[in-house]
């Protein structure tokens, strides 16, 4: 589904992705209505049974709206039980920047650059070369932090299980 908010002029002007590979039946309506209230439109979701948790559903969404609406969504999708996420927001002009979200690992949150690489800045980098320069244990942990290793390797099986689905676009009438 792909929704369209034409208003944003074109350097701020975003287009986010969500990946919702788990959500429970029940909390499909809860959050449609996080997307409606967030993207200040009209959301109708299309749900498909998640074939590796057949109980759970899951769903494609995008959208072209004006930039910073991601970071609103994901918070408010880590409160909806039973969700697992990816959820990425390209903007033209930079700060691009992506989400997953599982339940047992919470929030992740990179910065990302147009191909969808994550971005780790020099601070962060010099900071853990500072912190565990005596253990390359420790200094491999805190890059795979930095980079989402985990949540990949937890969210990667349920992004195969929905290759080959359709995006539905949604569009605002104008």
């Amino acid at each position: 589904m792909v929704i369209h908010n034409s208003s944003p002029i074109a350097s701020q002007r975003a287009r986010g992705t969500l990946l919702v590979h788990t959500c429970a039946r029940a909390m499909t309506k809860p959050l449609e209505w996080v997307l409606a209230s967030t993207l200040d439109m009209e959301v109708r979701v299309d749900w498909h049974p998640q074939p590796l948790a057949p109980h759970l559903m899951r769903t494609e969404v995008e959208w072209l709206t004006e930039a910073g609406k991601a970071a609103a969504i994901a918070s408010q999708l880590m409160k909806i039980p039973h969700m697992r996420f990816d959820l990425t927001e390209l903007v033209a002009a930079g700060g691009s920047q992506r989400f997953s979200c599982s339940e047992s690992l919470g929030l992740f949150r990179a910065d990302i650059d147009v191909h969808g690489e994550t971005m780790v800045n020099e601070q962060r980098l010099r900071m853990a070369l500072h912190r565990h320069a005596d253990s390359p244990e420790e200094l491999h942990q805190a890059l795979n932090n930095m980079l989402g290793v985990a949540w990949d390797a937890e969210l990667e099986p349920f992004r195969l299980a929905s290759d080959g689905d359709g995006v539905r676009w949604v569009h605002r009438a104008v």
